[in-house]
């Protein structure tokens, strides 16, 4: 269970800041 818990946390990280970088990115660009 770890070995494929340990990628797909990871994963769900990358996306939250992947989204994050979009969210402050479009913000700015409204700006």
């Amino acid at each position: 269970k770890w070995c494929h818990l340990g990628p797909s946390l990871a994963r769900v990280e990358k996306v939250e800041v992947a989204e994050s970088k979009l969210k402050n990115f479009s913000g700015f660009e409204t700006f």
